[in-house]
């Protein structure tokens, strides 16, 4: 049963989703799943020949040693920017453990490429950005209201300087308060 068990368990972590990695205290790749060699791009035996350093160009020695000496049991969770073997570079989510095996200590590492989600979210930041100076810089007043009390009321979200000015009212004297309570005439309008 023990034998099965463990067998069940190397098919388990060989085929895994995300690329795994056990490391030696200097450096050097001891094993490496069937996604790490997709990931990278180099076969096995070529991850067996290579070392952490050779995987990520951004990552020192000094810095290596300085998390080897103050490991812990607690996992480590970091983003990184690891090259394939064609030189390409790619953001990675890294978590990173480490565990005392006989006499010897060992690194283990689980890599997500993480790449799709953060040019999404460059982008939407940009988005974000391009959005918050067309609405600083406009001329028409506009304030953004979010419904709250399922539409009876609505509560000031934004204000830009237009609007400001339009109004003779500072934004952080309206944003977060009850429309009606800002603007008490806006009921007579329809609101």
């Amino acid at each position: 049963a023990m034998e099965e068990s463990l067998l069940l368990t190397q098919f388990s972590v060989d085929r895994a989703a995300e690329a795994i990695f056990w490391f030696a205290q200097d450096g050097r790749i001891q094993y490496a799943n069937q996604r790490a060699s997709e990931l990278y791009g180099y076969d096995s035996a070529e991850l067996l020949s290579m070392t952490v350093f050779d995987l990520d160009p951004d990552l020192s020695r000094e810095t290596w040693r300085g998390g080897w000496d103050s490991k812990s049991e607690e996992r480590v969770a970091l983003l990184a920017r690891p090259r394939r073997k064609d030189g390409e570079r790619f953001f990675a989510e890294v978590t990173a453990g480490y565990l005392r095996h006989g006499d010897r200590d060992q690194c283990f590492s689980f890599v997500r490429d993480v790449t799709d989600r953060r040019k999404a979210e460059e982008a939407l930041s940009a988005s974000e950005h391009r959005f918050r100076q067309m609405f600083e810089s406009m001329s028409s007043g506009v304030s953004v209201y979010r419904a709250v009390d399922g539409g009876a009321d609505f509560v000031i979200a934004e204000f830009n300087p237009a609007a400001e000015r339009i109004t003779s009212t500072l934004r952080e004297d309206v944003v977060g308060l009850s429309v009606c309570k800002a603007f008490p005439g806006v009921k007579a309008l329809g609101l």
